[in-house]
Order: structure tokens, then sequence, then C-alpha cells
């Protein structure tokens, strides 16, 4: 995943330094891409709507011409996505992790059970 959003931002840079306003242009497309990452992910919650809302905020001050805003919140939005992106990997790292911790004890359970098979076995010689 982290290798297709490096791609998306490297086409979102390449598409906005086009344009006449590209820093707040590319973080605009940044945003943009990423709404659309997290929506192919499934990841729609509070945090989502938290980030899509300074979006909007951002196209709304821009329309304003107030430049400085617009990139604030162009850059919060970005941020917002990215707070999204690296909960949801946490989340999956630790839902691995449960499940190697169960795998390992089930597995020493059955070490033990071998063990105890081998003292049996030795004890009967």
């Amino acid at each position: 995943m982290k290798v297709f959003l490096v791609g998306l931002f490297a086409a979102a840079f390449l598409a906005a330094c086009s344009s006449g306003n590209s820093a707040l242009r590319t973080l605009q497309l940044q945003s943009e891409l990423s709404s659309e990452q997290a929506r192919a992910a499934g990841l729609d919650s509070a945090k989502v709507s938290l980030a899509r809302a300074a979006l909007d905020s951002s196209k709304a001050a821009e329309k304003l011409r107030d430049e400085q805003l617009a990139v604030v919140d162009a850059e919060l939005s970005n941020l917002r996505y990215r707070v999204v992106f690296a909960t949801a990997e946490l989340e999956a790292e630790r839902r691995e992790t449960d499940s190697l911790k169960t795998w390992l004890a089930a597995d020493e359970k059955r070490l033990e059970a071998y063990r105890a098979v081998l003292k049996g076995e030795g004890g009967a010689k």
C-alpha cells in the first residue's frame, strides 16, 4: 500500500506543478488521492470525515482567496489522512500479533504434550 501511495503522491505532484498555485494544488490533490485510497480500503471513520472536512475547508478558503488558510487546511487534511492510514496499519499489525501469540501458545502446548509423551516412553524402557 505504501508503494501505491508514493506513486499517487508523485502523480499528484507532477500534475500540480503545471498549475499556477502548485503548492496548494499539490496538497489538495494529495488529500483527494488519500480520500480515494481510504474509500477503496474501506476506512470510513470519524477520522476520515475530519480529514475530508479539512480538505473541503481548504477549497472554500481557496475560493475566498485566503491562500494561507487554504494551505494550512490542506496540510491538516493530509496529516489527518496519514493518521488514518497509520491507525489502520497499526490495527492490522495488532491483529496479526494476536494471531501469532495464539498460534505460539498452541505450539507451546503441543511441545509440552510431546515432552510428556517422550518422558513416558523413556520411563517405560
